[in-house]
């Protein structure tokens, strides 16, 4: 047994490095508390490209696992996703799963300054949108309001679930009716790397929250 002044080998170190990484942390944070929105997307853009493929694919796989364990997945009959682009998290394998259960599948199509939510099938056409992003082509579309669960993808979001998007504003458009009334469908639920959590978000009359956040680590252990 070790003697009350004898400390274990490398533990000094262990917490040397510990407080290190929590005080780069907080000085983060504290810089991201005193940006505006352009300086926000700036620095949370600059994390993300650092990602490796090892990081992404284990976020994929903790986030996807996530959602289909989520209450909400289990109930929901209408559940519209996006196509990632530069390294967001990909939540595609659930298009699978919820298939498998009987349950549709949607993702968002640029309709003028707003979306409309178009049916995705494995068989389904898709064309890139003037972003470069995936949209499907002849499949049917569904009201808004009659999706049960949306799953939105997020730059930043902070701890009040107010988010920030790629500044474009069509979710915050699409989903006006939820600032009137937050209750009705359909459920927003972000999807956002640990390091796009921050304290808070400047926000807006017209921007819109989501209900709910899922955060997935990007650590590597």
């Amino acid at each position: 047994m070790f003697g009350e002044s004898e400390v274990l080998p490398g533990i000094p170190t262990y917490i040397e490095e510990v407080q290190s990484i929590i005080h780069s942390l907080s000085s983060q944070l504290n810089l991201l508390k005193n940006m505006n929105k352009i300086e926000i997307r700036h620095s949370i853009k600059k994390q993300r490209n650092r990602l490796s493929s090892t990081q992404i694919e284990k976020a994929n796989k903790i986030a996807t696992t996530k959602v289909l364990q989520h209450p909400l997945f289990c109930t929901s009959t209408n559940i519209a996703l996006y196509m990632p682009v530069n390294k967001e998290v990909c939540l595609l394998d659930i298009v699978y799963e919820a298939n498998k259960q009987g349950k549709k599948c949607f993702i968002p199509v640029i309709n003028g300054n707003s979306l409309i939510f178009k049916m995705l099938l494995a068989n389904t056409k898709l064309i890139k949108n003037k972003y470069g992003i995936n949209e499907p082509i002849d499949t049917v579309a569904i009201a808004t309001q009659s999706l049960d669960l949306v799953i939105v993808p997020t730059i930043a979001i902070d701890k009040n679930n107010n988010r920030l998007g790629s500044g474009g504003g069509f979710y915050d458009r699409t989903f006006a009716f939820k600032r009137r009334q937050p209750e009705l469908k359909p459920h927003l639920l972000g999807i956002s790397y640990d390091f796009q959590l921050i304290d808070s978000i400047p926000t807006k009359d017209h921007d819109i929250k989501c209900d709910e956040t899922i955060v997935v680590t990007t650590k590597q252990t």
